[in-house]
């Protein structure tokens, strides 16, 4: 299968799916949740500690499977963008995470050394492999 499509047409791909699944045909309805990925927030906490650690001298960045157009939104809508070294898709190595080709991409364009990197994640189900899928 080997086909790879950015996260943008994933999502408007997955919508449409599920608007003809349901019987929804409402062009404005699909726009608009299409154009809320460009709004996201974050939880409140979020600033205060990028701020924190950003302070502390570390270089912070995101990396997901989102598209650089969303990513550079989502950043700059939740008011971090100013905070982050970098905004990293996995549209450069194109392959979506879990793949250790996408994290190994923040390892190399940031120049970070591997036993010096931390990730985050939104899942806590993902902390613990993490490493087994960056580093082996």
């Amino acid at each position: 299968m080997q086909r790879h499509a950015d996260f943008w047409q994933v999502t408007a791909d997955a919508l449409d799916y599920a608007m003809d699944t349901f019987n929804i045909a409402d062009p404005g309805l699909r726009d608009d949740l299409l154009q809320a990925y460009l709004r996201l927030d974050c939880y409140p906490e979020v600033r205060q500690v990028l701020g924190v650690l950003k302070q502390a001298g570390l270089r912070l960045a995101i990396l997901s499977n989102g598209s650089p157009p969303m990513l550079e939104a989502g950043a700059a809508s939740a008011g971090i963008d100013q905070l982050l070294d970098a905004n990293l898709s996995v549209e450069s190595v194109g392959i979506f995470k879990p793949d250790p080709r996408v994290y190994q991409l923040a390892v190399d364009q940031l120049g970070w050394q591997r036993n010096r990197s931390a990730f985050s994640h939104p899942m806590p189900g993902m902390l613990p492999v993490l490493p087994a899928l960056v580093f082996r």
